[in-house]
């Protein structure tokens, strides 16, 4: 739970949505995660950006292949100013960048405040360039994996 003008607000960073896309994922559409992860995801951390060419205006930011993680914010169950008998309205955003830039922590500070109105916000890392778009005309390099990985986010 975080305060966002002064409303507080529930926040969950780096929840994973697919298996990680190493090995012989690399090029290949998402997989759903098989089995759950044995330990408890720490969702209190910022996790990995997914590959990209380093940006001098976000230094801190950690690349890695295996990013195919989620953030969420949600508006504080504990928070008496929410209806919990009412579904909320999610907010689906999927970061810019020309799909070779980009990441979801580059602007979490910011997003978290639609959850201050009783909104779900949730946000989506997918593969940039080459890992996320490169076409091999071939059945495990398919290309556009990274529209894939959007599309997998969406039905998580």
């Amino acid at each position: 739970t975080i305060d966002v003008l002064n409303v507080s607000i529930d926040q969950f960073l780096g929840i994973p949505y697919a298996e990680p896309p190493v090995g012989r994922l690399r090029f290949a559409k998402p997989e759903p995660i098989k089995t759950p992860k044995p330990d408890i995801i720490d969702a209190t951390i910022l996790k990995n950006a997914c590959m990209q060419n380093p940006s001098p205006y976000f230094p801190n930011i950690t690349l890695s292949e295996d990013c195919l993680v989620l953030n969420i914010w949600t508006p504080n169950a504990g928070n008496n100013n929410t209806n919990k008998s009412q579904l909320k309205p999610i907010m689906f955003h999927i970061h810019g960048g020309g799909l070779a830039s980009g990441s979801i922590f580059e602007q979490y500070l910011s997003t978290n405040v639609l959850a201050t109105r009783d909104v779900v916000f949730v946000s989506t890392a997918y593969r940039l360039g080459q890992l996320g778009f490169l076409y091999g005309d071939r059945e495990d390099a398919p290309g556009n994996v990274g529209l894939y990985d959007q599309l997998l986010a969406l039905k998580w």
